[in-house]
């Protein structure tokens, strides 16, 4: 039975080319995920979800949030990265709790945001060329000197995963030491990495696209580094999608039908979404939700695909997911003054849904306020 949750009164990698002796490289494993005839199309949102929420965050002169980076769910709270400047932490049911905003040239503060992560209730703060460590509310703790430009940080481990600003080059860096190890992970040269598929939560590790396509490599807790498929290709459409699809684009296309590939993904510990693009038109074409425990894929929601939840749109609705980093669940936002014009557009078909969205939603909208956090997770795969 699908549970709804509603927050109130807030309311709610790598082919391995050389690497160091700690690392082992690992057999390609194909298909990882098949798509089975079970995995049908959803017609609408809520038929695909299991559980969902809105939390609208608590908006003060000290809470304003501009463009977000990165969200982080840990320990009950959430943890925003914003403007590149400063990390605010909002409590589960959107009420603000704390602030980490140490920008500065000294010794423990950093000139710009570029990437955080959490663990054992340790902040690391990737500054560029440096590591900063504090504790969850801001307490200085350590730094570590890096010795080139970095992009993005993934704590693995006890240790950091860190990508440097040339995309070939990765390092592991000891956080006891401060010691610095060149992976020497070499990248195909139209690699191209992005917030959208760089560091993701999977399975016992993290994933790391190959550039857009359905290769990954997966980074175990231990830094053994292998090459998967994530997505068996052959039943990423139906007969339906690809009727559609030659109808729309010509015959010209025919040899070209078979040639998607994943455009965007997120994931958690239990499950994965892949927004499948085409070739060569580069559309979105639809999503496919994944189950990783069964290795199936739960559903798959068409572009066209009801929003019966924020009315916004499905491509609305998710387009940020990937910012949000849990280990339970999807977590993506909305902007307020886009989501009361979605759902007042849609109108009072008199369901309880419909009622409660006007009663403890669209009343606590402004379009000044923070933005709403949207967590959800789809249905389980049928064993």
């Amino acid at each position: 039975m699908k549970t709804r949750i509603f927050t109130l009164p807030v309311f709610a990698t790598l082919l391995v080319a050389g690497i160091f002796s700690a690392c082992q490289s690992q057999k390609q494993e194909k298909a990882l995920i098949s798509i089975s005839e079970q995995a049908l199309y959803a017609s609408s949102l809520s038929s695909a979800f299991d559980q969902y929420r809105f939390i609208p965050l608590e908006t003060n002169d000290n809470t304003l949030l501009g463009r977000i980076s990165k969200i982080v769910e840990y320990k009950d709270k959430f943890y925003i990265a914003t403007d590149r400047k400063r990390i605010l932490a909002f409590n589960a049911d959107g009420s603000f709790s704390h602030r980490i905003d140490r920008p500065g040239r000294g010794p423990q503060e950093y000139t710009e945001l570029a990437d955080f992560d959490i663990s054992n209730d340790r902040i690391f703060l990737l500054d560029h060329r440096k590591v900063l460590i504090y504790t969850l509310t801001g307490e200085f703790i350590k730094r570590i000197d890096l010795s080139c430009n970095t992009l993005n940080l993934q704590v693995v481990g006890s240790d950091l995963l860190i990508r440097s600003n040339k995309e070939s080059l990765f390092y592991r860096v000891e956080t006891g030491s401060g010691k610095c190890l060149d992976l020497r992970i070499g990248i195909k040269e139209s690699t191209r990495l992005s917030e959208e598929n760089c560091f993701k939560s999977y399975a016992d590790g993290y994933l790391m696209q190959q550039g857009f396509s359905n290769s990954f490599y997966h980074i175990a807790a231990d830094f053994t580094i292998g090459e998967i498929e994530l997505l068996d290709d052959d039943r990423l459409f139906d007969a339906a999608t690809e009727e559609s699809y030659l109808h729309d684009y010509g015959s010209d296309y025919d040899s070209k039908t078979g040639d998607c590939y994943i455009g965007g993904w997120a994931g958690w510990s239990e499950q994965i979404l892949c927004r499948i693009q085409r070739n060569p038109t580069y559309e979105i074409v639809e999503y496919v939700a994944a189950d990783l425990a069964t290795k199936k894929a739960v559903c798959r929601l068409s572009s066209k695909c009801t929003d019966d939840i924020s009315y916004m749109g499905l491509p609305d609705l998710i387009r940020f997911v990937g910012r949000g980093a849990s280990k339970e669940q999807f977590i993506t936002y909305l902007r307020p003054d886009e989501l009361r014009k979605a759902i007042l557009r849609h109108g009072d078909d008199g369901s309880e849904h419909s009622r409660w969205m006007k009663e403890h939603l669209l009343d606590r909208l402004h379009d000044d306020d923070n933005p709403v956090l949207f967590i959800f997770r789809f249905k389980a795969a049928d064993e």
